[in-house]
């Protein structure tokens, strides 16, 4: 398996656990949110929707087109359409990573806006890629625990399935 491969592997599992997670949120959770100036679940939820798109189509070669598109979509999206959304932000990092070979992933590099080196583009698609994706997934968890949602646990998080292990 090459290493492209292993990363839009790591970006699907990554989708389907938020699939999952978002499946979880207790009926008026929607709006909970963890403090008045943080995020509400809702715009957690279109937030992801385009999150990871933002670094993989801005480093991967695909432009800010791609995700300003995805993003401008987010603002009103309804969160029935939320499981759509995710798919179809895979699908364009899957067109994006396509036109890469693992010689780019390994050669080719950028730099990262929080840090000022040349980084591998392997690396630098792989932080904003899953990891970004990893991350925000672990606040829709603690958002839908906070908002109610108290029979989840760690296989919810880490799997997208209910292992009945408590967190």
């Amino acid at each position: 398996m090459s290493f492209r491969d292993q990363l839009l592997s790591a970006l699907a599992y990554e989708t389907r656990v938020i699939k999952h997670l978002a499946t979880q949120i207790p009926a008026g959770g929607l709006d909970w949110r963890p403090t008045p100036q943080q995020r509400s679940t809702l715009e957690l939820l279109r937030y992801l929707t385009y999150a990871a798109l933002n670094g993989v189509a801005l480093y991967g070669g695909g432009g800010s087109t791609i995700a300003d598109a995805a993003r401008e979509r987010a603002g009103n999206l309804p969160p029935e359409e939320f499981a759509q959304a995710m798919d179809e932000q895979l699908a364009a990092m899957r067109r994006v990573l396509a036109g890469l070979t693992d010689e780019d992933l390994l050669t080719k590099s950028g730099v990262l806006p929080w840090e000022n080196r040349e980084t591998p583009l392997g690396e630098v698609l792989m932080l904003m890629g899953p990891q970004c994706m990893a991350a925000y997934r672990m606040q829709l968890f603690l958002h839908a625990k906070g908002a109610g949602s108290s029979g989840l646990d760690s296989g919810d998080c880490w799997g997208g399935v209910s292992t009945g292990e408590e967190v």
